[in-house]
């Protein structure tokens, strides 16, 4: 199994060698992508040279890179995250089975990182977690300082202090697309939340078990980092200058529709990460998150009602922007903006798939 970590970064990725030195103890073969923009010193691309299996994608390489793509090179613009998708089809191209996204500040716990994510794109013996609403709060399964109930980024705000009936079934073999790992200290959750109150997460609640799939039609978002996906899910999965700081968790749910349509699974727990969170402007998050927060309501219930086949993750995704394209009625700017940059992907893959 190839085993590939990508990441974007603005610092010098130090933190890649607790990463990398976790790998070689688990005896894992994983290999590094760091992806470079504007803001990223020299320094970063000498680290990534003292790393066995770690390449430095500079600017200057995505350009090169990106002649073969010409509409995705303009639709990606620098000092952006949306740049790690140039990394993900890297990595696609050189064969990857496994691809682990990381943010620069999610730093290695003892956890075998590799090993828990490795589960994606094989069928594993989990326990389901379902519910009536359509919606499990994953966040529920961590235990928070305080005893704070919070949601995770990105869940719909219609949807939040109304959970349904969750029901934990027994666990059956289930083919694994997605592994989106949790958090310790800062979780991932919205500017809102962090302006109101400050969170620290201790651990996982012992109730829960280490990693639980989803119920087919049971939703949750997962981000961009310490997430795992497959090589046939990678095709579906794109990053959106577009959607400010909502771009992974879009993401995360046009890619989930096309899971649960495939027969296959998102699963949640293992391995934790220790989420150091580099230093926000909370009013800019804020303004970069509301009008996505505003309209991922609609978002989700579109997404619902694309009829997608079970024919492949291309197939998918091409159901769904025909699906957005006549059921989603957001302003004509988002949905112009967003949709054709699936389209975009859309193309590269196909292309790549030949």
């Amino acid at each position: 199994m190839k085993v590939t970590v990508c990441t974007t970064t603005i610092y010098i990725p130090t933190f890649l060698e607790a990463y990398f030195e976790n790998a070689k103890r688990y005896g894992h073969d994983v290999t590094f992508i760091v992806i470079g923009d504007r803001k990223t010193p020299d320094a970063a691309e000498v680290l990534c040279s003292k790393i066995d299996g770690c390449i430095y994608v500079g600017l200057d390489d995505q350009k090169e890179y990106l002649k073969r793509f010409p509409a995705l090179a303009e639709h990606l613009p620098e000092n952006s995250i949306s740049r790690r998708n140039i990394g993900h089809l890297i990595a696609y191209e050189a064969g990857v089975d496994c691809l682990i996204m990381l943010d620069d500040d999610n730093l290695a716990t003892g956890q075998d990182f590799a090993g828990h994510n490795a589960i994606v794109g094989y069928n594993a013996f989990l326990p389901f977690i379902g519910s009536s609403s359509g919606w499990f709060n994953v966040a529920s399964m961590l235990e928070e300082k305080n005893g704070v109930d919070f949601y995770p980024r990105g869940y719909p705000p219609a949807q939040r202090w109304k959970d349904g009936m969750i029901t934990q079934e027994t666990e059956s073999y289930c083919k694994v697309a997605v592994n989106a790992g949790l958090w310790l200290n800062d979780p991932d959750i919205d500017a809102l939340t962090r302006l109101e109150r400050h969170l620290i997460v201790t651990g996982k609640k012992d109730k829960f078990p280490d990693t639980v799939a989803l119920y087919p039609g049971t939703w949750s978002p997962w981000n961009c980092q310490n997430t795992a996906i497959s090589r046939t899910a990678l095709q579906s999965y794109f990053l959106s200058p577009y959607t400010g700081r909502h771009l992974d968790i879009w993401a995360s749910y046009i890619t989930t529709r096309i899971v649960e349509a495939q027969g296959e699974v998102v699963t949640f727990g293992l391995p934790l990460s220790y989420h150091d969170r580099s230093p926000h402007n909370l009013y800019k998050d804020l303004e970069a998150e509301l009008p996505w927060i505003i309209l991922t309501d609609e978002f989700c219930d579109t997404l619902r009602a694309i009829p997608v086949p079970s024919t492949g993750y291309l197939d998918g995704l091409q159901a769904v922007i025909e699906g957005l394209e006549e059921k989603w009625n957001p302003p004509f700017s988002i949905k112009a903006n967003y949709v054709g940059g699936l389209k975009i992907w859309h193309g590269v893959m196909k292309e790549l798939n030949v």
